[in-house]
């Protein structure tokens, strides 16, 4: 508890003799998730006092000042943008309000900041919902309660400096971390905090809510989950640290019971360490980042209407695929008519004839005369930009050809408000192919961050992810990227023959022969089914190779989430097992597990 000693907030004498401090605020904490009102006194540097008002903000809502006396607010014009206005309290806590309105007898505002302040800062720290659990994942207690407990494993912070043609900050990531006791319970809380620097100037209080906009932005498409503020601080230069709020996106809700939000995350954290600074850079300099990315991560919290959302995806789509094929060179032009070609019947008649070089040049200037330009239409843009991806990330997300035509015909009509003619299928695919654009637009954001294609092939083995769930990738030929040991090619006859046996994954068992060919073996997958349906079988640890089929461990391969295919045909086995009489140790460290699951 901090004492206050003086008279009044804007006594010229107190200010000099050093009685008031204009910086004091007692407000240390504003969550944006949480309404606040307060009786105050209002303030114009230029006008004087102005009149007591109610002030309201927070969940979301407007800043506001509500006078209980319009005439006590007549000095301030109607619909005039006032820079900034004071207010204080019974209990003298300031607030300096910023860009303030006055709408009849309520006085609004983009921005509150608790404390008698102006518009220049040093720092700003913001805190996100959901984040931290992400961010120290892998940290832990260790210990025992009554003697020691401490962290370990953890998390590996970041420091990183990013210059602009328009700015240059720093931003840190830390720590914070209390204990509270309630009754004979004691609570640990641990959060992360960002703070941003500026090196060669100081913010404005623009700056509080753009920089928290674009690192909310950055990370929500990161982990593919969109984030909230929690509250904001900002440093002044006397080094006090004051509370700022304004009016932004509510909270998206779940279940917090459950502690496993990393789990739902696109990319993990451990895989950003050591790249923070490149990927911040990338992303500063990024041509899409204010026209692409921030509106993909807005879209992440969109739950309205499905056509608004097909609409605002396929528009997504359309600015990105237009940007890129613009700076990558793509032209089309409608050739000349045919009088090109008689053009060059006639040139080749005169005599004495022309050489090569001369009727080249005559056709070229006439090509360029009689042909038209024209700018790439959605479709040509949008095949020039796929063709420009990763091949393997274009089959893995597999939005095809029939798929990318039905949805731009419904975003067509959509847009130009006219009847939609949909069967039911397209209802249940609408949402598949939405989600194969949005996943889409994402991993072009990794790559344009500097992250790599085997980056994001990664994160899509995370099947927790709503996103990566939603779009429905293909599967398999993820798997054939990412572990093509695990693939297995059989006869025709061989994958007829498995095709016929009932309860054939319950014993998957091939035998190998020395070329490698594997052949179904169906004494080995007798005795495996007969195992399983026992009902005493040996619970616990289990050793296949020993428990089931009663041979050497060398003579037995096992391969769990394994493909055997034939041709476009595959079936899943998990596990698989191999029977041979020789392992390599090269095989053997990749494929061989002495547990059976």
């Amino acid at each position: 508890m901090v004492a206050y000693f003086g008279c009044c907030i804007f006594c010229d004498e107190c200010q000099l003799i050093g009685l008031v401090d204009r910086e004091f605020s007692m407000i240390d904490d504003i969550d944006f998730s949480k309404k606040y009102e307060y009786n105050v006194d209002v303030y114009h540097d230029d006008l004087g006092e102005l009149g007591n008002a109610t002030l309201s903000f927070g969940a979301g809502n407007l800043v506001h000042l509500h006078f209980k006396n319009w005439l006590s607010c007549r000095a301030l014009e109607d619909e005039k943008t006032h820079r900034i206005v004071k207010a204080k309290t019974s209990n003298n806590e300031f607030f300096t309000l910023f860009d303030c309105v006055l709408s009849h007898s309520t006085l609004y505002a983009n921005y509150v900041i608790a404390g008698d302040v102006t518009d220049e800062f040093k720092c700003i720290e913001i805190r996100y919902s959901n984040i931290s659990e992400w961010f120290m994942s892998d940290q832990g207690l260790k210990g025992e309660i009554g003697k020691t407990l401490k962290w370990v494993n953890t998390t590996q912070q970041f420091f990183v400096s990013v210059k602009t043609n328009e700015e240059e900050f720093s931003l840190t990531s830390k720590s914070m971390n209390s204990i509270t006791q309630s009754g004979e319970n004691y609570s640990i809380n641990e959060h992360i905090l960002f703070s941003f620097e500026r090196l060669d100037a100081r913010f404005a209080v623009q700056d509080v809510k753009d920089k928290a906009y674009e690192l909310s932005n950055f990370l929500s498409i990161l982990i593919a989950y969109p984030l909230s503020i929690v509250s904001i601080q900002v440093e002044c230069e006397n080094e006090r640290t004051h509370c700022a709020y304004f009016p932004t996106f509510k909270k998206v809700e779940r279940d917090e019971s459950k502690n496993n939000f990393w789990l739902e995350c696109l990319i993990s954290k451990s895989e950003l360490d050591g790249k923070w600074q490149a990927i911040f850079e990338n992303y500063y300099k990024s041509v899409y980042r204010k026209i692409s990315w921030f509106r993909l991560a807005g879209m992440q919290r969109y739950e309205g209407f499905w056509e608004y959302k097909t609409l605002g995806y396929v528009t997504l789509l359309d600015k990105y695929v237009t940007e890129f094929s613009k700076a990558n060179g793509l032209k089309t032009t409608i050739p000349g008519n045919g009088n090109i070609k008689k053009l060059g019947t006639e040139l080749t008649k005169i005599k004495p004839s022309i050489n090569d070089n001369l009727h080249n040049r005559i056709m070229k200037i006439a090509d360029s005369i009689f042909s038209k330009k024209r700018e790439p239409n959605f479709i040509e843009k949008y095949e020039f930009t796929m063709n420009a991806t990763n091949s393997d990330i274009v089959k893995i997300i597999n939005l095809s050809a029939a798929d990318f035509k039905r949805i731009k015909d419904l975003r067509d009509a959509i847009a130009h408000g006219h009847a939609l003619e949909m069967t039911d299928n397209d209802y249940d695919r609408m949402p598949v192919i939405v989600a194969k654009i949005a996943l889409l637009l994402t991993y072009w954001a990794f790559i344009d961050f500097g992250l790599k294609s085997d980056d994001f092939m990664n994160c899509l083995t995370r099947n927790h992810n709503q996103l990566r769930r939603r779009a429905d990738p293909d599967l398999v030929h993820l798997a054939r990227i990412r572990n093509p040991e695990k693939f297995f090619m059989i006869s025709q006859e061989e994958f007829e023959k498995i095709s016929r046996v009932r309860n054939f994954l319950l014993g998957a068992c091939f035998t190998e022969d020395a070329q490698g060919a594997l052949q179904y073996s169906e004494q080995h997958a007798e005795t495996c089914q007969k195992w399983w349906k026992n009902s005493s079988k040996k619970t616990g640890r289990i050793y296949a190779h020993k428990d089931i089929f009663s041979v050497k461990k060398k003579q037995l391969k096992i391969v769990y989430d394994a493909y055997v295919e034939c041709g476009d045909k595959q079936l899943v086995c998990s596990p698989l097992y191999i029977f041979t009489d020789s392992i390599s140790s090269s095989s053997g460290d990749i494929l061989a597990q002495s547990n059976s699951g």
